[in-house]
């Protein structure tokens, strides 16, 4: 067979965040009677899914704080109140302080995204999901690691990765000022704030100066880390109050006395960044029966191993098979698959190492399912 090599963009199946959408391989439409092909199979099996998965956190804000008059202004969140509303591959959201209803959290609560998890395949007896694990939207992209379910009788056995998609500390950028930043080997990775003044005025309290106490607060949140100039770290902000114009007092998760003198500079995390929606990313999981070892392989590395320890053969089930939902889940919403889907296989047999991630390319005998969507690309 000649490969006919291609250049360009990958094209891909397309959920975009806020989305209602999956792709179903009808049991019904593909058996008459009797199991044939993916329903049919039995024993050991391996499943390749290339995709590239979007942001379900949004740049998000907490803070709560409002003017005298008890509103604020959109422009002193630190979102700009409701974080990105233009991008198919971040979620809006909207800022805590906003009693307003929005569509992206009548869509998924803050609190839902957090621990989001994103369904790839699913079957009755073998699901694979990414999970966001993270503890806050604010100036934190999700950050996913991969699951594994297989169940065979009346025994589900779970594996799971450390997280593989994350986002980046530090970064690259041009700037006017270099004295404004904090580096780590030559990348950006702390951000200078203007406050003036900063002094501790009890064990926990941490007193700042600005000219414009919205502005301050729009850049200090609850649950952000404060840092000195070397990268140490002052403490961990766990609530803002303004005590007058134009200071502003912070309680601190821990005694802040010895650390934070009179007039100390205070720095902040840079913005995070995220890589991962820019390219596709290769995630296999292989079962082999006679051991009962299930194996997880992230761009062609395997990076975690299970022990399955009931013994009855294992079926993907006589039901419909979906990439993108769950819909054995009894919320559908809350296992969306957002990102793009390219390719799709099932094997028969499992395989022990990974020979492509770039591309999907199952051998004709081998195949109990392929689904290409890079169709756009011929």
């Amino acid at each position: 067979m000649n490969l006919i090599p291609y250049a360009g963009r990958q094209y891909g199946l397309q959920f975009p965040v806020m989305c209602d959408g999956y792709v179903s391989v009808d049991y019904s439409d593909n058996i008459a009677s009797e199991g044939r092909g993916i329903w049919d199979h039995e024993g050991s099996f391996t499943v390749e899914v290339l995709f590239c998965p979007y942001d379900v956190n949004g740049y998000g804000s907490n803070s709560t704080g409002t003017t005298t008059s008890g509103s604020r202004p959109l422009d002193t969140f630190c979102n700009g109140g409701f974080g990105n509303q233009t991008s198919q591959k971040t979620m809006p959201s909207r800022a805590a302080n906003i009693s307003t209803n929005t569509d992206d959290i009548l869509y998924m609560p803050v609190a839902n995204r957090l621990n989001h998890r994103m369904c790839l395949f699913s079957s009755t007896n073998f699901k694979l999901y990414i999970i966001n694990k993270t503890s806050t939207s604010v100036n934190q992209p999700a950050e996913y690691y991969i699951e594994a379910q297989l169940t065979t009788g009346s025994t589900t056995t779970t594996v799971r990765s450390g997280k593989v998609f994350n986002a980046l500390d530090t970064h690259n950028m041009s700037h006017g000022d270099p004295t404004l930043f904090s580096y780590t080997k030559g990348a950006v990775n702390l951000f200078k704030t203007n406050f003036t003044g900063a002094q501790s005025v009890a064990n926990d309290k941490l007193l700042v100066s600005d000219a414009d106490s919205n502005r301050l607060q729009m850049r200090l949140e609850n649950g952000q880390t404060l840092f000195k100039s070397d990268g140490t770290v002052i403490g961990v902000v766990e609530s803002v109050s303004a005590t007058s114009a134009t200071n502003i007092l912070f309680e601190m998760d821990r005694d802040v006395h010895e650390t934070c003198a009179s007039s100390t500079d205070i720095y902040l995390n840079a913005p995070k960044e995220i890589t991962y929606p820019l390219s596709a990313h290769h995630v296999g999981v292989s079962y082999h029966s006679p051991s009962n070892t299930i194996n997880i392989f992230f761009n062609g590395t395997k990076i975690v191993n299970g022990k399955h320890t009931d013994t009855t053969v294992f079926t993907f089930g006589a039901a419909d098979i979906t990439l993108g939902q769950d819909r054995t889940s009894t919320s559908n919403k809350y296992s969306q698959f957002m990102g793009e889907l390219h390719e799709v296989a099932v094997l028969k047999g499992s395989k022990s190492s990974m020979n492509t991630t770039t591309t999907l390319l199952p051998q004709y005998s081998e195949t109990l399912l392929y689904i290409d969507f890079e169709e756009a690309d011929i």
